[in-house]
């Protein structure tokens, strides 16, 4: 394992400041204890030295003379089992770091309350740290209320000792600038249950979407005959609107720079598979929101689980006696796309030149690879460097479905629309709920994306 080494820094002394604001919240939402909270960092961290680049003649304070005593707010929106994780980082911090700098955390346990605790406060009040996905950073980028990173990576020798640091951070980026550095990973995960496969006559899991319709067909035939009736007209997978998991199934553009989706002919193509699939009993929906019982009856060869959700999945398999062997395998998509990701970076905002420095060196500490790990493992997410990566699938505390995970999203892709995806979420989901109506026919599904189009613009910009 490469000996890590924090990147050189440029304390900026001319920052723009964000005016528009509107009401503060200070409603904190609950943090859940882990069932079985993660070593939040094994023997052996490395606590990074830290260079500081002086942005003129006349600064000449070192980092340690910038930051002292200074005490610094982190939002996150890391799921309930992680909480214990990063609490025990941050506490560790606090007792530990040469500084003096004190870390308060903050944790809102999903993307939309951290995003609504975010508009609710004036740029002012900001955090000064913030790990949050990236269509988040994007919108604060444009807002102009985030530091730009790039002189940390462009400066030294930075980018030499760890060239993967560009490619992790690209979905972090706007006109050419970081605005956060790459923490971890999160996605859709597709779940295969292979002993049942195996019964219906297949030794490998589907690699295309030909091979995925044969084996969801061979299920659903399997099923249709049963004497439980309940079980007739399953078996293949277990259907979820959620937007994320349309993205999974459609994928992103392979070296694609700019991805307009409206107009991405495999939009309609996607959403006519799906149609084709509901209609030829390929997927089907359940009335129990948990898949994990559809999945253990053989109702299901197929479920998908997002990743905060992974840990309590696995602890219901565990409670149901899950009998079969079973695999995360990566969604098929058609030639030419890569998989969906959501990308999670640390961004610090525009505030003192003394508090963004005490925020980097919280931020350099967590970029250690052992914690990047842990985090990532408590998490089920995949950390973006690859040196953290070695190290979490060394120490996953499930192995064998790390590295599924780590092979399920590989790619570069990212939700489409940047910064505006929260808006167009909402009406993605709407469109494929629509689309899958009994009544809606594949006709009618060019009608539905006009009709998704003027709402996006509309509401979009």
């Amino acid at each position: 394992m490469k000996t890590y080494r924090a990147f050189p820094l440029l304390v900026s002394l001319l920052l723009a400041v964000l005016t528009a604001c509107v009401p503060q919240s200070d409603t904190a939402a609950p943090a859940v204890p882990s069932q079985s909270a993660a070593t939040a960092c094994p023997q052996g961290c490395a606590t990074p030295t830290v260079t500081a680049v002086e942005p003129s003649p006349t600064v000449t304070l070192s980092p340690k003379e910038l930051a002292a005593g200074q005490r610094i707010t982190f939002w996150h929106a890391y799921s309930t089992h992680a909480v214990p994780v990063i609490d025990q980082l941050t506490a560790e911090f606090n007792q530990t770091n040469e500084y003096g700098i004190t870390v308060d955390a903050r944790g809102f346990l999903t993307d939309d309350q951290l995003r609504a605790a975010i508009l609710a406060s004036e740029p002012e009040n900001y955090p000064q740290l913030i790990l949050a996905d990236s269509s988040q950073i994007l919108a604060l980028a444009e807002q102009q209320a985030l530091v730009d990173l790039s002189p940390y990576l462009l400066a030294g020798t930075a980018v030499q000792a760890n060239p993967d640091i560009t490619q992790a951070s690209q979905n972090l980026t706007l006109a050419g600038k970081l605005f956060a550095v790459p923490a971890l990973r999160e996605g859709v995960f597709l779940l295969y249950n292979n002993s049942w496969a195996r019964e219906l006559g297949f030794t490998a899991a589907p690699a295309s979407l030909e091979e995925w319709e044969l084996q969801s067909g061979a299920a659903f035939n399997a099923n249709i005959f049963l004497p439980n009736k309940a079980a007739r007209g399953t078996g293949g997978w277990l259907f979820t609107s959620d937007p994320e998991t349309f993205l999974s199934w459609m994928g992103s553009p392979a070296q694609s720079a700019a991805w307009d989706f409206l107009n991405d002919d495999e939009f309609i193509q996607t959403l006519t598979r799906l149609k084709s699939w509901q209609e030829n009993g390929l997927t089907w929906s359940g009335k129990n929101t948990d898949p994990a019982g559809y999945f253990v009856n053989r109702q299901a060869l197929f479920v998908t689980v997002p990743s905060r959700e992974m840990p309590e999945f696995l602890s219901h398999l565990v409670a149901l006696n899950m009998p079969d062997e079973w695999s995360i395998i990566p969604f098929p998509l058609p030639a030419g796309r890569v998989p969906i990701g959501n990308d999670y970076g640390y961004a610090i905002t525009q505030q003192s030149a003394n508090s963004q420095m005490a925020a980097w060196l919280f931020t350099a500490w967590l970029l250690d690879p052992q914690r990047q790990a842990a985090l990532a493992d408590a998490e089920f997410a995949v950390p973006l460097l690859p040196e953290a990566q070695a190290v979490w699938l060394g120490r996953a505390g499930y192995p064998r479905l790390a590295e599924g995970a780590a092979q399920a999203l590989p790619g570069s892709g990212e939700f489409p629309m940047g910064s505006r995806w929260p808006i167009l979420r909402q009406i993605l989901r709407d469109a494929v709920i629509q689309a899958m109506l009994p009544q809606t026919t594949v006709e009618n599904l060019p009608g539905i994306r006009d009709i998704m189009t003027q709402l996006y613009q509309e509401y979009g910009n």
